[in-house]
């Protein structure tokens, strides 16, 4: 089931081109659902508008390269015409599956959070970062933080024109430019393309798949 519009705007489709600059390592489900309840435990009654969260979680992601320069989720990132979102919660949000769909709830506009993951799989800094983002733009309402997310220079270099409903995937360099990471972006890829590749060769090998 799609998603329904938000104040008549709408995520497009996000067309798949693979490119190794794109990802910014690998999307990790559990991360993801334990990452979207911290910043909804941080919301009156558990629940904000899912276009909030997506917000939030793109900023938090963004602001972790920053500081540390390694991404809380990875994954791929996309620029859409309310501002660039993480492509696989935004996929999570729209068709819910386990372990998403046994902690959070779409009720129209708004995510609820209805049982507690835990934060198991997050670091001491990536909880803290994640809470410390969810006070900090408490104040805001979802458009406002489209409007914020709007003047980041990897969605301004990515989507162009405004106007047009489409969507684009972010490079995870552009990303890395915007937040002042250009001399060690090269390294910062490189390591996390070999990760990458040591994860998969272990699936490979313990005949692990991934849905």
């Amino acid at each position: 089931m799609d998603l329904p519009e938000a104040s008549g705007e709408f995520y497009a489709r996000v067309d798949v081109v693979p490119t190794e600059t794109h990802e910014m390592g690998k999307f990790d489900v559990k991360k993801a659902v334990q990452a979207a309840a911290v910043m909804l435990k941080h919301s009156p009654g558990l629940q904000m508008p899912y276009l909030r969260l997506l917000k939030l979680l793109y900023i938090a992601e963004r602001e972790s390269l920053r500081e540390v320069m390694r991404p809380v989720l990875g994954g791929k990132m996309v620029a859409m015409r309310q501002g660039p979102l993480h492509s696989e919660v935004y996929d999570l949000i729209k068709k819910p599956c386990e372990p998403w769909v046994n902690h959070i709830r779409l009720d129209e506009y708004d995510l609820e959070l209805v049982s507690d993951p835990s934060d198991s799989e997050l670091c001491d800094y990536e909880v803290e970062l994640l809470s410390k983002i969810a006070e900090m733009y408490k104040g805001f309402t979802e458009w406002q933080l489209v409007d914020l997310t709007h003047s980041f220079e990897e969605w301004i270099k990515t989507y162009p024109n405004i106007n047009a409903r489409t969507s684009h995937r972010i490079h995870f360099v552009d990303i890395l430019d915007a937040v002042g990471l250009q001399d060690q972006k090269q390294a910062i890829v490189k390591e996390m393309s070999c990760e990458t590749e040591e994860d998969q060769s272990f699936r490979n090998t313990h005949a692990i798949t991934c849905t």
